[in-house]
Order: structure tokens, then sequence, then C-alpha cells
């Protein structure tokens, strides 16, 4: 058996403290002296079972180097540098995906009323006056999303501005004589800094014209870089070629 300097100061804290406590035990009488006795006898017998203890406690108190503390500090900035791009990218994407859901759900519902108007061009009532433009019977019909009128600005995943083609100066219409009612342009901001959009085009234009590039007839979904906190209908993009069936 080894005896270590640990061993040796446990053994002299212990036999300090048993001779200590012995005077005490003779001054207490009668029974509780008897049980008191006991009590210290198992006491005694933990030093001798637990000499390993003294090591642990010196392990604890001598703490972490310099050197380990660096290692942990470069491991940690290690999976700090994979983790955060990875948590932005995850942020933006739910960010798009909500600005893209809203937009599909405004389409339904622009694609809702032109199949009892067989157009986009506003016509009925909002509220109690005639309706000025077909964001607010949209509105009415989904009250849950913000849809703004041609001239307005999206802010947010649930702000939807709308530019049905009776407003064309909003956005390139060019050449031939275009159905100018049978076509709607809706734009969302995205909180990851893009502006998303969905051009629905009911009727092509006639032949030699364009709307935003397109001159067929379909359901298009684009995407452009916000230059700010917003996005309105001039951020649509203006060339077929950055028109998809999709979004993407």
């Amino acid at each position: 058996m080894t005896v270590t300097n640990c061993d040796v100061q446990a053994w002299s804290s212990a036999y300090y403290t048993h001779a200590r406590t012995d005077i005490i035990v003779l001054s207490i009488p009668g029974r509780r002296k008897t049980v008191l006795q006991k009590s210290l006898d198992r006491v005694r017998e933990a030093p001798e079972a637990g000499g390993a203890g003294c090591s642990g406690k010196q392990d604890r108190e001598a703490g972490f180097t310099l050197i380990e503390l660096m290692v942990v500090m470069l491991i940690m900035a290690i999976l700090l540098a994979i983790a955060i791009p990875t948590f932005l990218g995850t942020r933006n994407t739910a960010n798009n995906r909500a600005t893209q859901s809203t937009l599909e759900n405004a389409l339904t519902t622009a694609k809702a009323y032109f199949a009892r108007t067989q157009n986009f061009t506003p016509s009925g009532n909002c509220g109690t006056a005639p309706a000025a433009n077909l964001a607010c019977l949209l509105a009415q019909s989904e009250p849950q999303i913000g849809f703004q009128a041609a001239g307005g600005s999206s802010s947010g995943p649930n702000t939807v501005v709308v530019s049905e083609s009776a407003f064309a100066g909003s956005w390139p219409v060019t050449g031939g004589a275009t159905p100018v009612s049978n076509a709607v342009l809706l734009v969302g901001y995205s909180k990851s800094g893009t502006c998303w959009s969905i051009l629905d085009i009911e009727v092509p234009p006639a032949a030699g014209g364009a709307i935003d590039g397109e001159t067929n007839a379909g359901t298009f979904y684009g995407s452009t870089k916000a230059t700010g906190a917003t996005c309105t209908a001039a951020n649509a993009p203006a060339a077929a070629a950055n028109w998809y069936s999709s979004f993407q």
C-alpha cells in the first residue's frame, strides 16, 4: 500500500478531530453519551474507507489551466461558426415561406374574384362607396391579409400590394392592345430582405404586347432584392427570364 501526503493529511485531521470529540463525549452523561459514542465510531471509519476523497478535493481546487480554457473557447467558437449561419438560414427560409404563403392565399382570393367577374377591374362597392381599387374588394373577401392598392407598399409577410392591369403605369405593359383588366400583380415583403411577386395573366396580351416581360397567359413567380424595408409593385421582375413556374 502506498501512503501519500494526502492520506497523511487526512489521517492527521481525523485524529485531531476524534481527539477533541472524545473530550466532548466524556462530558456528556448517561444514555446520550452511549448514542453519541456509537455515532462517532461510525464517523471515524469514514477516512479509512474514503481516503481517495482527498485527491478529489485537490482536483476540484486545482481548476483548469489556461490551455484547457483556450481549447474550450476554441471549440465553442467553432460550434458558433457552424450554428449561426445555419440559424440565420433557417430564419430567412421561414420568413420567405411566410410571405410566399400569404401571396399564394392572395392569389387564390384574386382568382376567385376573376371567376365571378371575368376581369380584375374593380366593380361594386367597397364599404358604402364604389370600389376605387381591387385591393379594397379583395380585403373584403380575405380580411386577414392586408391588401394595399397599387401605389402602396408591403412591409411584412401579411401585407400584399395589389396592382391590377388597369393601373398599367405601376408596372411595365408594353406594345400591342393589351387587355388591361385580365392580369394582376401581387407583391409582398419578406423580413429576409426579399421582395416576392406573383404575376397572374388570365388572358395573354395582344400580339407584340408583354406584361412584365411575359407574353403568355399563366401564373408566374419571381423575386428581387429589396432596397429598403418595404416592397412596391415596382420591385417585381421586369423581364420574362426572371419569372418562374414556382417560387425559387
